[in-house]
């Protein structure tokens, strides 16, 4: 059976791991948009004394993703929205992203068979994206290519960092500038 799980990052830090929730109150709400739509994630907390429960844990909507029933090297779970880090045999290092997307494939008949038009195909799961090319996971002799693959980070923790730095340089920028430590502020040091 399928293991439908589903994970995202509180406005804490915290990556919590459940069932996901969307919740739009505003549907054939007479009074307009006064509650806002809710992503959550009903996840279980053990709570004092062993006495927990499950209870929804809002989430940020962009940090949502899905298990894809698939395992790392590790043996950790592989989310949509991770970044996943391969050593090639030939000893270089692609780092792929995972998501739900859409390939394409032809497909050719057999030889001895009177059809010879090769079928175009769309075939909908989980892919690994690297340089903007989306591969369908593979086999190879028997062991399937996300076993050699390790979990290096997500996509939402790389934006989520990179837009914290420049928020971080812009609040360092103003305060420089308050404190007068900038005297051009078209000079060098303005962002």
């Amino acid at each position: 059976m399928r293991n439908y799980k589903f994970r995202g990052k509180t406005d804490y830090g915290d990556w919590v791991y459940g069932t996901y929730i969307y919740t739009d109150n505003n549907k054939n709400n007479p009074f307009g948009n006064l509650i806002k739509p809710r992503h959550s994630i009903m996840a279980w907390f053990s709570g004092d004394w062993n006495m927990g429960g499950w209870a929804p844990v809002d989430v940020i909507p962009e940090s949502v993703g899905q298990f894809t029933g698939m395992h790392d090297k590790n043996g950790k779970e592989i989310y949509e929205g991770d970044i996943v880090r391969l050593t090639i045999p030939d000893g270089s290092v692609r780092n792929f992203a995972v998501k739900w997307g859409k390939v394409e494939r032809e497909l050719k008949p057999l030889e001895g068979f009177d059809n010879t038009t090769p079928n175009v195909v769309e075939i909908n799961g989980w892919i690994f994206e690297w340089n903007d090319e989306p591969l369908l996971p593979s086999v190879i002799d028997g062991v399937p290519d996300y076993t050699k693959m390790e979990v290096i980070t997500n996509e939402y923790d790389v934006f989520y960092s990179m837009d914290k730095a420049i928020e971080d340089v812009a609040k360092l920028h103003d305060e420089m500038l308050e404190k007068g430590e900038l005297d051009d502020i078209h000079g060098p040091y303005t962002i």
